[in-house]
């Protein structure tokens, strides 16, 4: 049986897009998290303890997966993992809030991606001038961003550490895109839209332009869009609706 990871996923949108997931049989879904619990269980839904900011437990779930599920048995990673605590100005720095942004938002996926991107199911590329794989033709590798972390969309200002954070997690997606892709691995980085989570719920005005969605309603849309796009799109930066953004 094939297996996707999910990290960050005993809550919020994470939880959400585990359930998602796992709602195809032919797949067991790891749900990782520092609890390794969950409110509600499925019985395709694993869910693993494991500290993102400690690279011996990312090792130690790549251990797992082979143990028990096999090599080249991962089908999807998803990493949904956050960290945010936004500072309004400049004067709001402090070295702790930089790093714990980098640690969570950008630090830990460049990791996972170390030790869990060869457990990943390869597929034939396509050939100069064919058709593109879609969907799960392939396997896929998600960095949950964020349209914070666009540059060029950028009008608003502060956020600095987690605008940073997210704007070298969409250079992870890229330069992973160019070597995964050589082995029929897609990988993009998507933004969820504007969530009612644990997360942003502090910093979200419930009257904003954008819609607030439901971390379900993210997670639908997410997993529709990922089923959708092609490895034409690998390398990409999508809003939830299939959109691309900026860098």
């Amino acid at each position: 049986m094939s297996v996707a990871i999910v990290a960050g996923g005993s809550k919020g949108i994470g939880l959400a897009l585990a359930r998602q997931m796992a709602s195809n049989p032919a797949l067991t879904v790891l749900a990782l998290s520092r609890t390794g619990s969950a409110a509600q269980e499925h019985p395709r839904i694993r869910h693993v303890a494991m500290d993102l900011t400690r690279e011996d437990d990312i090792e130690k779930v790549a251990q797992l997966v082979k143990r028990d599920y096999g090599d080249k048995q991962l089908k999807a990673v998803w990493m949904a993992a956050g960290f945010l605590e936004p500072e309004k100005a400049l004067r709001g720095f402090t070295e702790e809030g930089i790093m714990n942004h980098l640690r969570i938002n950008t630090i830990a996926p460049m990791l996972a991606a170390k030790h869990w991107h060869s457990l990943l199911q390869p597929a034939k590329r396509p050939a100069a001038g064919s058709a593109p794989l879609v969907g799960w033709e392939q396997s896929w590798w998600v960095n949950m961003s964020a349209r914070t972390g666009s540059i060029g969309d950028n009008k608003l200002g502060g956020w600095y550490s987690y605008r940073i954070s997210k704007a070298a997690l969409n250079q992870l997606t890229r330069t992973m895109a160019v070597e995964l892709g050589r082995s029929g691995i897609s990988v993009v980085s998507l933004h969820p839209g504007t969530v009612d989570t644990d997360l942003s719920r502090p910093y979200v005005s419930k009257s904003a332009a954008h819609p607030l969605f439901t971390p379900d309603e993210s997670a639908e849309k997410l997993h529709q869009l990922v089923s959708r796009l092609s490895s034409a799109d690998s390398g990409g930066f999508f809003d939830y609706k299939g959109d691309p953004i900026v860098w």
